[in-house]
């Protein structure tokens, strides 16, 4: 029942055009390929 629930869920959200936002892409990024690729912008500097 949560499988049907889920897909349920994530029809709506595409509907209401969630497709676009990037975290939409991000977390689908990771589904397709397995991986997570993490960017990150130092605080300070000094921290290159």
């Amino acid at each position: 029942m949560t499988l049907i629930e889920d897909h349920i869920t994530l029809k709506a959200l595409k509907i209401a055009g969630i497709e676009a936002m990037t975290i939409y892409q991000g977390i689908k990024s990771i589904m397709e390929d397995d991986r997570i690729e993490v960017h990150i912008i130092p605080v300070q500097k000094r921290y290159k």
